[in-house]
């Protein structure tokens, strides 16, 4: 997988229930060159209340943090935005295909 000028940054964070946070990203392909608002409105339609996902079900590395406190922390994890980046991909599947697939993902509500 090569970098390209218009890879996409998926930027997504975990936030605890004390609002302690670990911030991550994973970066995809753009062979369709998508602009950031196509992605950002898909993103959103798939979304739980717009924010959050499960990342499992998703199939993204799940942000966490070390120690598991179970009054505090949950499976959820929150989008932040997209961003271009000439950064290498580090997903296999290109935004395209990740669309397609959360898309079909049911949401829990």
């Amino acid at each position: 997988m090569s970098a390209s000028k218009n890879n996409i940054q998926f930027n997504y964070k975990y936030r605890d229930a004390g609002n302690y946070k670990v911030f991550g990203h994973v970066v995809f392909t753009n062979p369709d060159e998508y602009s950031l608002e196509f992605i950002e409105n898909r993103l959103r339609a798939s979304l739980i209340d717009s924010e959050f996902f499960d990342p499992k079900d998703w199939k993204l590395p799940r942000l966490k943090f070390d120690d598991w406190v179970p009054d505090l922390d949950h499976t959820w994890n929150e989008y932040e935005n997209v961003e271009y980046t000439t950064a290498p991909p580090t997903q296999e599947k290109s935004i395209t295909e990740f669309l397609g697939f959360i898309s079909k993902v049911p949401r829990y509500f």
